[in-house]
């Protein structure tokens, strides 16, 4: 005994080759968007607080190594 298909059901997605997905469907849209996310983040956090610290005028020592001088000698300590 075979059934007959149910006349009132009706596929209200057309098939899948005519049918444009969405960019929350489509896998290269979301890429190239986490790869934008992933390489303009990181260079945007760093310069906004390059621009702060200059808004602010930082007035630390900026020298790449800090000299002190105890007893008469010059050292470069670990922890200035």
């Amino acid at each position: 005994m075979k059934v007959a298909p149910l006349p009132y059901i009706v596929d209200v997605n057309p098939p899948p080759s005519s049918r444009r997905l969405t960019p929350q469907e489509n896998p290269g849209t979301r890429r190239a968007a986490f790869w934008i996310v992933t390489l303009i983040l990181p260079i945007a956090i760093l310069g906004a607080t390059e621009g702060i610290l200059r808004m602010v005028r930082y007035g630390g020592k900026l020298d790449l190594v800090i000299r002190k001088t105890v007893d008469g000698k010059e050292w470069c300590p670990d922890h200035p």
